[in-house]
């Protein structure tokens, strides 16, 4: 049989996995750090109210 062990498939899915989930968060940190510093608050609050819209989006495709 060619069968791989469950704890080798689930480390095969599960590290870029994290790494992406990693790589949004820095994102989403930068983003609002440039974002706080030239728009302030209304363009937080702008992204606050976007951002799951964006999730959503991004979820069904």
């Amino acid at each position: 049989m060619n069968q791989k062990s469950i704890y080798q498939q689930f480390w095969r899915y599960a590290v870029p996995t994290v790494a992406a989930m990693l790589v949004n968060g820095l994102y989403q940190v930068v983003d609002g750090i440039f974002i706080g510093q030239y728009m302030g608050g209304d363009g937080l609050a702008g992204i606050n109210v976007a951002w799951p819209v964006i999730s959503v989006i991004l979820g069904l495709v």
